[in-house]
């Protein structure tokens, strides 16, 4: 058990795993962290509820726990902690009671941060099926010391903190007098500017004007167009914004990187005219107006930059943009998507010069962490919190209880809360600010309707300590820059994931003595739920299955935490499966966007280089992607007997589960013919696993002779390839519709392109990839069978020596009386179909899987929302003597355990086996 962030592996995602299906937990830990143990909070909350009780050992050895993570233990209800008073106390271990068995980790990592998601750790994790002798000897220590151990108790952390301050006290004073002489601090480039500032001088040295900048809140845009314009020299320099809030911090980070005389920086705007500033900086409602904006001439400003361009469609900004002509534009935005038909890009003649997303800030270490809890909303008399929800109930007095017990609860990192709430309604903010303040937690309320002046000095009692909370309606979803906040409590739902990434990306400023920012979301039973998971992981495929497997990762980034409640999970799992993501209004959106972005009609293929749609998704929404864009009135034109054609490249060839065809159908297009004796020279030249039953199948394939026939072949109506004894040959109607550079080829070359991308998911070279998705067709087809046998195949069937097991693990209780269990993430309890018993053909071919040559393959979905599609789990085989024969509903139905090869990695694990 590592942490290896390329192959997306946590020690953390594997402790979670293990810790939500036990029956109970005993730890041994030397060392154990706040934020280590917060990465936990969600999952122990879950196992109380449930009644699953765990015991944590730890000590004071070296003085690393402190008095607050202590403190943080008995929160936990369902925990019981000792403290170990052994000499050199420095045991990691973890042992997990699943009933039938246990389960122990052991290894390098303590209960940290580091240690669980980004340190190099070694731990092995062994069970008591295999190693029983072992797992009973570590039993029998953790008991010992369990007998030897003192209670954790609020007396004992008391007395611990004296002794934990005074040690703190002696290192401060021993650190202090360790002085080391600093020269005056300069501010340089971070990562993101360096590359940023090369990419501006690059346009420009070709010539460009304008350029836009996408950069994630707290990575330091306004740094880098102040490194941009000390680079540059301006004679004069523009800043347009539009809060004065933003204005003056802009202001000041200039002077800190330009530096200058003071008389060279002025203010625009209704409060203060400094007109002939080199360096001006002014509001949007300023400048735009038309005397202001003619007091200067048309190219008066070398430089402009246009802070939060993303609102630079607005006819105030366009009115700028339309007047002056500067040497260079500059636009800057974390979100340059809009949801109205106007195209940022164009105003920046499509120069995008640099561009960083909040996951690649994380990962490049530019933010703070977060810790991301989605919590249950509050609930009374059965009706929860939803989109249409009265004032009074928002802010009655027991869900004000509520928000306080999951903030108690959770917490935040650091010393003192600076927080901050998002409501929706402003009679909200300040009616929820009052009833936290008369609970002890000191709260204000800030919406629009308040002067600068008031935002100004309510901000800065927060940063001072002055008080806990702002209570705020949707006013610091951009601009404001509050380093110190720690903790974010959402108590509304999302509309946007836009604006739900501008609000979390409010605390992720680094700060001192700030490891990570709390996020608490409050979820109710809104319609929007899905938008969650598609905030937190950028994700915008739209692929509903991505979405429900993103629930289940712990980590992200391979530095932030997210973990969902069990209920509030139930909650947005229900929004993913009835949410029509593929509307053509959603899909427009993201189709104008990208279009407005590359500048022209993007291809399939432009939607994976550029993290969009799934393909899959948009060009199946109309059969193909042709019959989408005559809706959206591009100017393609395919003959019917080629839109048929498209229809087979899109549903069969698409996915890039096999290549193989694309590769020889992609050869066709170029050379028309292809010996067949030569086919497997091509794909060994493309370095594809193949064999001759590999060929076969896929002849067949680009032939139609696998898809049912006579009448029930779906595309024996259409031509694709001649087929003699020597040769496969484009159809004299594919070698007419592919002449010159027609719509058709056009959209041929592109699914092949796509197909050959998507393909590179699939690592197996054309057998089944771990974890990744397939319907029965593609088994037969994967399995190199003559003809499609999905619609017979059902739960299983044994044919070629290989045996499929589809497994649709949530079953409906009203029509099956037995359910195949996961009892462990490497055994699964099976029934074969009713009639059976342990003399049945098949279940002999089991029982004597080896002699049989038999090859078990098996697939796994959630439930039915899943559709045709399946989780690959890989090969397994029945253990011996687990065979029971049972009787359902008067019927003889046989019961057996299959062993898998490769143990289910925890993520998947937990999703599949999560009680929603």
């Amino acid at each position: 058990m590592i942490n290896n962030q390329k192959a997306d592996e946590t020690v953390l995602e594997v402790l979670q795993s293990e810790l939500k299906v036990c029956k109970n937990f005993s730890f041994t830990i030397a060392f154990i962290s706040y934020a280590g143990l917060a990465a936990l909070k969600t999952v122990l909350y879950d196992l109380a509820i449930k009644g699953v009780k765990g015991r944590i050992i730890t000590s004071n050895y070296l003085a690393f726990n402190s008095p607050k993570m202590y403190r943080e233990l008995l929160k936990i209800k369902n925990l019981e902690v000792r403290i170990s008073d052994s000499e050199g106390f420095h045991s990691k271990g973890y042992i997990f009671d699943h009933g039938n068995y246990q389960s122990i980790m052991i290894g390098s990592s303590n209960l940290t941060r580091s240690a669980l998601m980004t340190n190099y750790e070694w731990n092995f994790k062994i069970s008591s099926n295999e190693n029983g002798k072992v797992v009973e000897q570590i039993n029998g220590q953790f008991e010992d010391e369990w007998k030897s151990a003192v209670n954790l108790t609020p007396d004992l952390i008391n007395q611990y903190e004296k002794k934990f301050l005074e040690m703190k006290k002696i290192e401060a004073e021993v650190l202090g007098k360790i002085k080391v002489e600093k020269s005056e601090v300069t501010i340089a480039p971070n990562s993101m500017q360096k590359v940023a500032l090369v990419e501006l001088e690059t346009l420009r040295n070709q010539g460009e004007k304008k350029a836009l900048v996408i950069s994630a809140t707290g990575t330091g845009k306004t740094y880098l167009a102040a490194f941009d314009v000390q680079n540059v020299k301006p004679k004069r320099f523009l800043f347009i914004v539009h809060r004065e809030q933003i204005l003056l911090k802009a202001l000041e980070c200039f002077k800190d990187i330009i530096g200058g005389d003071e008389r060279d920086y002025g203010i625009l705007t209704g409060n203060q005219r400094d007109y002939t500033a080199k360096y001006l900086f002014s509001t949007v409602q300023t400048i735009s107006k038309e005397e202001v904006r003619t007091y200067y001439g048309k190219e008066y400003f070398d430089y402009i930059i246009i802070d939060e361009s993303h609102r630079a469609a607005a006819n105030s900004y366009l009115d700028i943009v339309n007047y002056f002509n500067p040497k260079f534009l500059l636009g800057m935005t974390a979100t340059p998507e809009r949801t109205d038909e106007l195209n940022i890009y164009d105003l920046f003649d499509f120069n995008v010069a640099y561009e960083i997303r909040l996951q690649e800030a994380l990962e490049a270490d530019m933010l703070v962490p977060f810790y991301y809890f989605g919590v249950v909303d509050y609930e009374k008399d059965g009706v929860v919190v939803d989109d249409n929800t009265k004032l009074k109930n928002l802010i009655e007095s027991e869900r004000v209880e509520h928000i306080i017990e999951k903030i108690n609860y959770y917490g935040f990192d650091g010393d003192k809360v600076h927080g901050l709430i998002f409501c929706s309604l402003k009679e909200e903010a300040r009616s929820l600010a009052e009833e936290l303040t008369a609970r002890g937690l000191k709260t204000k309320a800030l919406t629009g309707e308040d002067s600068i002046k008031t935002r100004e000095k309510v901000i800065c009692e927060l940063e001072e300590g002055q008080i806990d909370y702002i209570v705020t309606v949707d006013l610091f979803s951009e601009g404001i820059d509050i380093p110190c906040i720690n903790q974010i409590i959402m108590l509304r739902h999302t509309k946007s994931s836009i604006v739900f990434i501008q609000q979390l990306g409010r605390g992720l400023r680094k700060y001192p003595e700030k490891e990570f920012l709390t996020v608490i979301d409050f979820i109710g039973n809104y319609k929007n739920n899905f938008l969650i998971p598609i905030a937190l992981n950028g994700d915008k495929s739209l692929n509903k299955g991505n979405l429900k497997d993103y629930l289940s990762k712990t980590v992200l980034s391979g530095v932030s935490v997210i973990n969902f409640e069990r209920i509030a999970e139930a909650r947005v799992y229900e929004a993913i499966t009835v949410a029509t993501l593929d509307s053509m209004k959603e899909l427009k959106e993201l189709f104008l966007d990208l279009k407005y972005r590359l500048n022209r009609v993007p291809l399939l293929k432009d939607f994976i280089e550029n993290d969009s749609i799934d393909p899959i998704i948009i060009a199946s929404k109309k059969k193909n992607y042709y019959a989408f864009l005559k809706t959206m009135k591009e100017n393609f034109y395919v003959e019917s007997e080629g839109e048929e054609i498209l229809n087979f490249l899109t549903q069969e060839l698409l996915t890039g589960k096999r290549t193989h065809e694309l590769i020889v159908l992609k050869y066709l297009i170029e050379y028309s013919f292809i010996p067949k004796q030569e086919i497997s020279s091509l794909l060994q030249s493309r370095g594809i696993a193949y064999d001759e039953a590999v060929i076969s199948s896929v002849i067949s394939v680009l032939t139609f002779e696998f898809f049912k026939s006579d009448n029930k072949n779906p595309y024996r109506h259409i031509s694709l390839l001649k087929n003699d004894s020597e040769k496969l040959e484009l159809s004299d109607t594919m070698v007419a519709l592919m002449k010159g550079d027609s719509s058709f080829r056009i959209l041929v070359d592109d699914i092949i392109e796509t197909g050959l991308c998507r393909g590179q998911r699939y690592k197996n070279g054309g057998s089944f990839s771990l974890y990744e998705r397939y319907t029965r067709k593609d088994f037969c087809r994967l399995m190199n069978w003559s003809k499609d046998e999905s619609s017979t195949i059902y739960g299983y069937r044994i044919k070629h020596n290989t045996c499929p097991i589809f497994v649709t693990y949530e079953k409906d209780a009203i029509d099956y009386k037995y359910k195949d269990t996961l009892i462990a993430p490497d055994v699964l309890s099976w029934y074969s179909k009713t009639q059976r018993n342990l003399n049945s053909k098949d279940i002999m071919q089991f029982r004597n899987i080896e002699k049989e040559n038999l090859e078990m393959h098996l697939f796994i979905k959630k439930d039915e929302s899943d559709k045709s599609e399946f989780y690959y789990l890989g090969k397994c085989s029945p253990i011996k003597d687990s065979f029971k024969e049972e009787i359902h509903d008067d019927k003889p139905i046989v019961n057996m355990l299959l062993k898998l090869e490769n143990e289910i990695e925890p993520s998947l694990y937990h999703s599949l086996t999560r009680n929603l």
